[in-house]
């Protein structure tokens, strides 16, 4: 029997990085070397939480993956901002997305998920229960967000780019996401997660084109849809959670590492 969809959320154990020798270990790449060839679909990320980064997809990864899985049609995963280690801010992945857009020729569908916290954010060890949050931090409102934001006019830009690039089949749809997208979560929770519900979503598609075909040249009628579910006022959040808790709040380094194994739930359940 041949494989044709795969869906894969927060594999536990991601090779972007392996030494060259274990390369081949790569859960993926087994999957890929075997089936690769049949697969027409294909979801390969690790939701986002607020402690750490998630996993991506390296440059050689989706070399391997568009030679492997040169039918792919239809690809959900998870691409990071380009730090190119300057103090200047970090830039979309033009490289990753123009080796996407020239190397799956099938490819029409892609929708690509995106980091919603910043950094500093990450630094903090926020996710931990709720009386041990510290109100001295200084990455406060739009600190906590990535830089650049994903919105309207960046996703614009990026699916005006990926369309100049594409080779073979048109793009029908270029969907760009950041933020939480895990399952709905039912039960009560110990824990205070800044991301819980925080969404960003962006679909784009050419105007006045059916979506059968997408082969005009002018990509200047490019048409995006746009949503989120961001707090309005973010420092006013903030600031009410911190008077209500008193700025003297805070926590250990020890208790936080002690407790993070027990609550973290970013790998995936």
């Amino acid at each position: 029997n041949s494989l044709k969809h795969l869906s894969w959320r927060n594999p536990r154990k991601h090779c972007s990085g392996c030494r060259d020798e274990d390369a081949d270990s790569s859960p993926l790449k087994r999957v890929l070397l075997s089936q690769g060839s049949n697969l027409q679909s294909l979801e390969y990320r690790t939701d986002e939480c607020d402690s750490r980064t998630p996993p991506v997809l390296s440059l050689e990864d989706l070399r391997a993956l568009a030679t492997l899985a040169p039918n792919l049609s239809s690809l959900v995963l998870h691409l990071e901002r380009h730090d190119n280690g300057t103090r200047s801010c970090p830039s979309w992945p033009w490289e990753a997305l123009e080796l996407l857009a020239k190397s799956l020729p099938e490819l029409t569908d892609l929708t690509i998920h995106f980091g919603l916290a910043s950094k500093c954010h990450r630094q903090q060890h926020w996710l931990s229960l709720t009386i041990y949050y510290r109100c001295d931090t200084k990455c406060l409102g739009p600190d906590r967000y990535a830089q650049p934001l994903l919105n309207k006019t960046s996703a614009a830009e990026m699916a005006r780019f990926l369309h100049q690039h594409k080779a073979g089949q048109p793009f029908k749809s270029m969907t760009f996401r950041a933020g939480d997208w895990t399952s709905p979560w039912h039960e009560p929770l110990i824990i205070s997660r800044w991301l819980k519900g925080k969404q960003v979503w962006v679909t784009c598609r050419l105007a006045n084109t059916p979506l059968g075909d997408q082969s005009g040249d002018n990509i200047s009628e490019m048409v995006c849809d746009a949503g989120d579910t961001l707090t309005v006022d973010a420092y006013r959040e903030w600031d009410e959670h911190c008077s209500a808790m008193g700025r003297d709040e805070t926590w250990r380094e020890e208790e936080y590492q002690e407790m993070l194994p027990k609550f973290d739930r970013c790998d995936g359940l």
